[in-house]
């Protein structure tokens, strides 16, 4: 069992080759689940599945756009380039893709604004 993306995605390459089943409450994007990790198994929706109805809320909003911010690592680019799809998808413009180390504090009020 996993928590985060961030944690299972560097481990699958380990987990695979000695045969673990791998459940992870993460979305990991196509690095998660893929042909080439076959006992890797998602608990929670994956991004593609979420998005409609992350971006769908705001319909009537005349200016979308969306800020990505995710970590910069493996799962943060896979996430960062899914959402970026996602979102141009059902019509956002996307004005920011930004990357910050794991582990640090991040604060997403400017988003308010």
């Amino acid at each position: 069992m996993s928590n985060g993306s961030g944690v299972t995605v560097p481990l699958l390459e380990k987990t695979t080759a000695a045969k673990v089943l791998v459940m992870a409450y993460a979305s990991g994007s196509r690095d998660l689940t893929n042909p080439k990790y076959p006992l890797s198994f998602r608990t929670s929706p994956n991004t593609r599945l979420l998005s409609p109805c992350i971006h769908g809320w705001p319909k009537h909003t005349a200016d979308k756009k969306a800020a990505h911010i995710n970590c910069s690592d493996e799962a943060g680019f896979s996430e960062s380039e899914t959402r970026t799809k996602c979102a141009k998808n059902v019509g956002f413009n996307n004005v920011a893709n930004e990357f910050y180390k794991r582990g640090l504090r991040t604060s997403t009020r400017w988003l308010l604004n």
